[in-house]
């Protein structure tokens, strides 16, 4: 079962679904997500719309083994809308979905000593910005997307996210 809320800000929609098994205290405001979501969307088209799904290690696992062949939970997967409903004529253009799961988030920050929101901040920056058709397969675009992170997490407040600890 989800819980969703959507929250528009003056351009875009976001629509945030929570799974009834994520734990309560890895969930993040509804506000929180939107508004880092329209943060990772400054200088995209206007009028774009985003669902977010929050999802337990088990769901993660199983879209991530449906979709990449990879049957274990990840941090974040995005879903791209097709072609043609990115470019609909509709007033809401549908860039697609991410699925993020706190859960994995939580041991990747005790694991590399990060604070949670600031990781949460930067995987839901970096979900949106593959929805946007940023990518990081080669070295050119992976720096390229990097850059482009670190800038728009910059403009809220948090720290490079791929500076090394020392």
């Amino acid at each position: 079962m989800f819980r969703t809320a959507v929250v528009d800000s003056p351009a875009n929609r976001i629509s945030v679904g929570c799974s009834d098994d994520v734990e309560e205290e890895l969930r993040v405001s509804e506000d929180q997500i939107a508004e880092w979501c329209v943060n990772a969307l400054t200088g995209a088209q206007a009028n774009t719309y985003v669902d977010v799904r929050l999802v337990s290690e088990k769901e993660m696992a199983s879209l991530n083994g449906t979709y990449r062949g990879k049957p274990k939970p990840t941090n974040v997967l995005s879903f791209p809308a097709f072609e043609n409903e990115i470019h609909g004529d509709g007033p809401m253009v549908h860039l697609g979905d991410v699925a993020v799961c706190p859960a994995v988030l939580a041991r990747e920050c005790a694991e590399q000593n990060k604070p949670y929101h600031a990781h949460f901040a930067h995987m839901m920056t970096h979900g949106v910005l593959h929805l946007l058709g940023y990518d990081h397969i080669d070295e050119t675009d992976a720096e390229r997307m990097e850059q482009l992170e670190r800038t728009l997490l910059a403009h809220i407040g948090i720290a490079d996210p791929y500076q090394q600890k020392v």
